[in-house]
Order: C-alpha cells, then sequence, then structure tokens
C-alpha cells in the first residue's frame, strides 16, 4: 500500500512500530442540543446521508456524557482479531472481550452487555448472523456490526432480520469500522463504501420497519413512564444508568414521534402497556 497523508489503513491486520503520526479520532458517547453524538469533525446526519462513500442511514438519537463506546469482538482469525482490536483502542473504543466463534460471542454480549458487537460472517459453532439474532434476543440493546466479504452479501437480507445494524467490508479503511460502530450505537443503520445498492436498499427497508417499533427495553421504559415514573426511577428499577434511561426515553419518543409524556400514555394504552 502507498505510503503518504492519504493512505489509509485496512482493518485487520497488524502493523509494525510506526513513527507516523495521523490524526485520531476517540469515539465517545458525547451530545447535546443541535450536536450530533460520536467522532468529531463529522457532517450533521440529520437524514440519509453519504459520506467518504459510505451510506449512513436513519439517524439515531443523541447520547450524553462522555464515556467511551465499548465493545466485543469476535472473529475466528487471531491475527486479524488482534489487529482490529489495536485499531479500536487506537480510535478510543474499549474492547470488552474476544471471542473465537459465535457462541462465545453471543455469550460475552449476554455478561458484558456492550454497546456494540463487532462479529465476523463466517465462524465456527455458531455463524455471525445465528450469533447476531442471539445477542437481540438476550441483550436487546447491543447493536451488531458485521465484517463481511463482497461474496457475502446474499446473507444481507437474513442478516438485517437477524438484528443486523452495520456492515463493513475487512477491505475498508479502519476508520470505516469506527464510524459504523459510533452509528449504530446511536440506533442508526451504516453500510460501507463498496458495498453493494442491494444492501443500501436493505437496510433502507429495515431502518423503515424500524421507526415505529420498539425493542422490548424501549417498552418497558415506555410503560414505567407511562405509570408516571421519573427517569430516574426507571433507571433503578430497570438497573441501567440515567443517561442510559434517558437514551432509551429520547429514542423512544423519536421514533413514535411524541414529544411529551402525555403522548407516551396514550401509546401505551393504545398498546395495552398500561390501562386506560
Amino acid at each position: 500500500m502507498p505510503s503518504g497523508p492519504s493512505s489509509r489503513r485496512r482493518i485487520g491486520w497488524p502493523r509494525g512500530a510506526s513513527t507516523r503520526r495521523r490524526r485520531t479520532r476517540r469515539c465517545t458517547r458525547r451530545g447535546g442540543e443541535g450536536e450530533a453524538a460520536g467522532c468529531a469533525a463529522r457532517p450533521p446526519l440529520q437524514s440519509r446521508t453519504e459520506t467518504l462513500d459510505n451510506t449512513y442511514i436513519e439517524e439515531g438519537a443523541a447520547r450524553g456524557g462522555t464515556v467511551a463506546l465499548q465493545v466485543v469482538l469476535a472473529d475466528d482469525h487471531p491475527m486479524l482479531r488482534h489487529g482490529v482490536r489495536a485499531l479500536l483502542e487506537r480510535h478510543g473504543v474499549e474492547v470488552l472481550a474476544e471471542a473465537s466463534d459465535g457462541r462465545m460471542a453471543a455469550a460475552a454480549a449476554r455478561e458484558l452487555h456492550p454497546d456494540v458487537a463487532v462479529l465476523d460472517i463466517m465462524m465456527p459453532l455458531l455463524n455471525g448472523i445465528d450469533a447476531a439474532r442471539e445477542i437481540a434476543e438476550t441483550c436487546p440493546d447491543t447493536q451488531v456490526v458485521l465484517l463481511t466479504a463482497l461474496d457475502q452479501e446474499r446473507l444481507v437480507t437474513e442478516a438485517v432480520s437477524a438484528g443486523v445494524r452495520g456492515f463493513v467490508l475487512k477491505t475498508q479503511a479502519e476508520e470505516d469500522l469506527v464510524q459504523a460502530i459510533e452509528q449504530v450505537s446511536r440506533g442508526g443503520f451504516y453500510v460501507g463504501g463498496g458495498v453493494s445498492q442491494a444492501v443500501v436498499e436493505a437496510c433502507r427497508a429495515a431502518a423503515a420497519q424500524d421507526r415505529g417499533r420498539l425493542t422490548p427495553r424501549e417498552r418497558q421504559v415506555v410503560q414505567l413512564v407511562a405509570e408516571g415514573k421519573s427517569t430516574k426511577q426507571v433507571a433503578a428499577l430497570l438497573g441501567i444508568t440515567l443517561k442510559t434511561a434517558e437514551f432509551h426515553r429520547a429514542r423512544v419518543m423519536k421514533k413514535l414521534d411524541v414529544h411529551d409524556v402525555a403522548g407516551l400514555v396514550r401509546y401505551a394504552i393504545r398498546e395495552g402497556l398500561i390501562g386506560p
């Protein structure tokens, strides 16, 4: 690969000690009114936007705080796995655990509750798609990014239905994987540059369906808020942090297009979460 300021490191392969200096973006949960959370110097994602040949679909709600994003990483090739871990840590993403197969990945996600699970699509014992499905069922707050190859795009529709929200090619630059993690952690979709239009359309269709569909945790939040619980009480009852409870509440209101507690109460009554 040619050297110089325009070259971009590819995903997965460890590099030797390098003295070349480059700008590193620290990926954190940040946010405030009018500011999209995530890596600095990113354009706003107020709608479907194409940036750096990558497609961002359906922006999620901004998070508050300054806590680094946490991930579980799974790939059955140790060299690639260790390389990906190194690049994520360079960008300020905390890797809670590594796994060499899909079962280990699902178990780690269930135990550690990371923001994102980064999975290879082809793994022993349990493939990446089925691991994503298990993660979606057991820890719905964890989003999944799939590392794919061009010849695996036929599996995308199945992957989306399993709960995968990000697709990154192994030939892409490391910054793209970091962007994918940040984007899906906010409830959005991410499709890496070079992925076919069919993948983009599949994700857009899934995003459209997701706008009005709540996760089990989001339904719990709606019920508790509709019952008159404060955000602090919701956090305590669900065993989550106050910032996580605030994130869920903001995302629910965005999905349902409601702007006050009265709107959540009407939804909860209509869905049978509380009595009239």
